[in-house]
């Protein structure tokens, strides 16, 4: 391993293990060089600007004091350095590996089982195969747990044919066995499949062939059920995004039994889900399907309340409640627990992003409340320059500025200034906006302009507008549909109309 990629490593542990590092080399069953601690020492000290970076002449006396002057060519000086830097990156991946197993009870169980089985200790087996029962007891349903339930079976049939005992439930150990892995399997192959198939949609590519899908839908049906609430609830998805992929009250009936069974589910195979539901529903409100933003607003505030996929008091990233406040607002009679959300929640967001974060969460909620001066001075007061921060608000400016020019004729020239900033803006090809959804923000610019020059021209036929600007709507996705809907129901409202 090079240098640069052990520092890296030593730089992504906390300083609390690193306490831990500096105990493990220094037991020698681990390692046997004492030139390792003195260099993680080093590195250690670097990270902390105690001491500068040496180069590997001076390393080489740092670490090696007694061989300095026995050691008089440079290049095998160097290589020694070169060589320590790698054991010292290899001593850090078993510390990674150790600590790892060391906090995994059921892995430990299921290796000393293992080696158990092979053996004629029948007490100390039977001893250690009632522990291992048990951590699989205690282990949420997922790949996990199922393939412990296949050690447990395999280790369990090892024993009796070794030691020639219990051969009359062998046939039912074999048995268990089979299905305990079969069970495994169909947990990882209905994940990948799903997730293939949500991929595809995501990156805009050719999608797989469906009917792997189907065939691996019709393994898992016959698990399918309380008793296996992982394998009932990723055969729902399966069905969710092949067979009912367009019927949202099965959305519904999915996200329930997600929300009753989520305790006994494995974390890792429980958050992945709910990243599909995610993208499943903003998949389909991007099509059209207005039926899917309550169900996105639903599980987002759920996810987040329930520490699901941010741990409960833990800090929660800016895009997460930025994406859930503008979901919430864009659906009615939601504005309330929006509010709640915000005041209950951004103190959690990251110092540097806080008041950036809440300023353009108030912009929108001020702007679906219709208090146009107070969503202007909230969007002033957001500064930040990152992309999804610009986006939004190149998206906000434009429709804000043109709620003031219905409500105000002087406005005209600012709604046409800002309307002309966010095609700009859309027009560069550093927006961070895919092209597969570019289109969807230009058309919003093209029915913004085609509002404006509406609401300019004393002379225009508002009712032949509105009926031509509605047939537009549907053809192809467009943000902010909902709202562009309603300010094209307004044009018939026109004073004088």
């Amino acid at each position: 391993m090079k240098n640069g990629q052990t520092k890296s490593l030593i730089q992504f542990i906390d300083n609390q293990n690193l306490n831990r590092v500096k105990k493990f080399l220094k037991s020698p069953f681990f390692n046997q060089q004492p030139a390792l601690i003195s260099l993680f020492e080093h590195y250690r000290n670097m990270l902390n600007q105690a001491e500068n970076n040496l180069p590997n002449e001076a390393l080489f006396e740092k670490l090696y004091p007694l061989e300095a002057g026995q050691v008089p060519d440079s290049r095998r000086r160097r290589k020694k350095v070169e060589n320590t830097i790698s054991d010292l990156g290899l001593a850090m991946e078993q510390f990674l590996a150790v600590s790892a197993l060391q906090k995994d009870t059921l892995k430990q169980a299921e290796y000393v089982i293992g080696l158990l089985s092979g053996t004629s200790l029948e007490k100390l087996f039977y001893q250690k195969l009632n522990k291992f029962g048990k951590e699989i007891h205690e282990t949420p349903f997922g790949y996990r747990r199922h393939y412990a339930r296949y050690k447990y079976f395999e280790a369990l049939l090892t024993f009796s044919l070794v030691n020639k005992t219990r051969k009359a439930d062998g046939a039912r150990l074999y048995k268990d066995m089979l299905e305990s892995w079969e069970k495994a399997y169909l947990c990882i192959r209905l994940k990948l499949a799903i997730n293939a198939l949500q991929m595809a949609k995501m990156f805009d590519v050719e999608p797989p062939d469906e009917s792997d899908i189907r065939a691996t839908l019709l393994q898992a049906a016959p698990y399918a059920d309380k008793n296996n609430p992982d394998i009932n609830l990723s055969h729902m998805l399966g069905l969710l995004v092949t067979v009912r992929k367009d019927d949202p009250s099965f959305f519904s009936d999915v996200l329930e039994l997600m929300m009753e069974t989520w305790k006994s589910i494995e974390i890792a195979d429980l958050q992945d889900m709910v990243v599909l539901l995610q993208n499943f529903c903003t998949a389909r409100h991007n099509e059209g399907k207005s039926a899917y933003l309550p169900l996105k607003f639903k599980i987002d505030k759920w996810s987040i309340d329930e520490g699901v996929l941010v741990v409960k008091g833990e800090e929660l990233p800016d895009e997460t409640f930025l994406d859930l406040v503008i979901t919430g607002l864009g659906i009615a009679g939601q504005r309330d627990i929006v509010i709640q959300f915000i005041e209950k929640n951004q103190k959690r967001i990251r110092k540097s992003r806080q008041r950036d974060a809440v300023a353009l969460a108030m912009a929108y909620y001020y702007f679906t409340g219709k208090e146009f001066e107070k969503a202007l001075l909230a969007l002033k007061d957001c500064k930040a320059k990152e992309p999804n921060y610009v986006l939004r608000i190149q998206t906000l400016s434009p429709r804000l500025a043109y709620e003031c020019y219905a409500l105000e004729s002087g406005e005209y020239e600012t709604a046409v200034t800002a309307l002309n900033a966010f095609r700009r803006f859309l027009s560069r090809n550093n927006t961070n906006v895919e092209s597969n959804k570019k289109s969807a923000y230009l058309r919003l610019a093209w029915f913004l302009g085609e509002l404006i020059e509406i609401r300019n021209n004393p002379y225009a036929d508002l009712e032949k507008s509105r009926s031509r600007l509605l047939s537009e709507l549907n053809k192809k996705p467009l943000v902010a549909k909902t709202w562009v809907s309603q300010k094209i129901e307004e044009l018939a409202k026109r004073p004088g109309n």
